[in-house]
């Protein structure tokens, strides 16, 4: 006479299922993902883009949300995944970990942070590797950071979005501490749309090390450096020019640089008459040696090429090889240029004023240049001061300048 003990239901939410009039506007995945166990606890988090791989998230922004205090490893699966990420709080390391080219990192269609990834006011360390991002603005961002490693990165620079003139590097880090790139292949495939008025690659802060990278850009500077305690080695850079504009410095190191080396290097400008050198020094201790700066004339007339020194204390020029150019082999000294009405001053590059058009060397400083579109005559005026150079066991060969 006693009544079945059962059968007994249990219900588990498996989705949260939005809508709005009758419509299904969202659904929300309930369920926990298990980590497989061949992961062996090395991924802390798993993304997948639902498309062609699986995870805990589709996303990696959520991904990175919920990583516990102590940081962790986000392994992200390959596909596509057209979002802007921000690292921002004091957690512990955190690696993002892609499948090399076969997870792509996109800018969104309406993009509103500096880059894919921004990274800010963190001192624990990011570790950003084996990914590739195809950059409609920048692609990483790093503002106020300690202990970043950026590893194995394909980053192509594609067309802006429609309406959008931000300027902004492709690679940008702020007041940065032990900052580190290597394996970087940086391209850019802009076509239609003029490169902004920014360096690819730009850095300041302190103790950093940019080597064994390929950057192609396009009559944008490739690498400008200012902060101190800085080692660039074994980098290949091609500049080339844009439809209409001119090559630009393959590496620049402005007035604040200090303590920075440029060492065994191929650095090269490719394109039509410009008044910029292949590198651009300024700076104080500063050492740039065993590298190859080369200016390829594929037509004439072409870039001005070879180094100038611009201004700054200590510095050593040693045993670099210097190839081509309508210019000098090494510059030295520079001025700056106002407008005859006054104004701000501005810097051009080693070769304003000293070479005619058709390439050959000539000019003189003294006549000044003309603005024709904006009807300015602008005049030279003294820069800072070039001290302390020591130039040594460099070779140099076919300028169409001096040595």
């Amino acid at each position: 006479g006693v009544p079945p003990h059962g059968p007994h239901h249990f219900y588990a939410a498996i989705a949260l299922i939005h809508s709005q009039d009758n419509h299904i506007t969202g659904v929300e995945d309930c369920r926990r993902h298990i980590v497989p166990v061949t992961d062996n606890h090395c991924c802390t988090r798993i993304v997948g883009d639902g498309v062609h791989s699986f995870g805990q998230f589709t996303r990696i922004q959520d991904a990175i949300n919920s990583l516990p205090v102590e940081g962790g490893k986000v392994c992200v699966r390959e596909g596509l995944y057209p979002e802007e990420i921000i690292i921002g709080d004091d957690r512990g390391p955190i690696v993002i970990e892609g499948c090399g080219e076969h997870t792509v990192l996109v800018t969104p269609d309406a993009p509103a942070q500096p880059a894919i990834i921004n990274v800010a006011d963190t001192r624990e360390g990011v570790t950003v590797t084996s990914l590739k991002m195809r950059a409609k603005r920048g692609a990483i961002d790093v503002n106020n950071v300690r202990n970043i490693r950026l590893l194995d990165l394909d980053i192509i620079e594609e067309e802006p979005v429609t309406g959008d003139t931000s300027e902004v590097p492709l690679i940008r880090a702020i007041l940065g501490r032990h900052l580190e790139l290597r394996s970087l292949r940086i391209d850019t495939v802009r076509s239609t749309t003029p490169p902004p008025n920014v360096p690819a690659v730009s850095l300041d802060g302190k103790t950093h090390v940019f080597a064994d990278s390929e950057i192609t850009t396009r009559s944008r500077i490739g690498i400008e450096f200012n902060g101190t305690l800085a080692r660039f080695e074994r980098l290949n850079v091609l500049q080339t020019a844009f439809p209409g504009l001119l090559p630009r410095s393959a590496i620049r190191l402005g007035e604040s640089a200090e303590e920075a080396r440029i060492e065994h290097c191929r650095l090269a400008l490719r394109g039509e008459l410009g008044d910029d050198a292949v590198v651009d020094i300024s700076g104080r201790r500063i050492v740039v040696s065993d590298n190859e700066l080369i200016t390829e004339d594929v037509s004439a007339p072409f870039a001005w090429g070879g180094a100038h020194l611009r201004s700054g204390d200590h510095i050593e020029f040693r045993n670099n090889r210097i190839t081509g150019g309508s210019g000098h082999g090494i510059t030295l000294g520079s001025v700056l240029w106002q407008a005859e009405a006054g104004g701000d001053f501005h810097r051009e590059g080693g070769g304003k004023r000293q070479h005619r058009l058709d390439g050959i060397n000539g000019g003189d400083l003294r006549d000044g240049y003309a603005d024709a579109a904006a009807g300015v005559q602008f005049i030279a005026r003294a820069d800072a001061a070039l001290d302390n150079v020591l130039i040594s066991g460099n070779h140099i060969e076919f300028m169409q300048g001096n040595g």
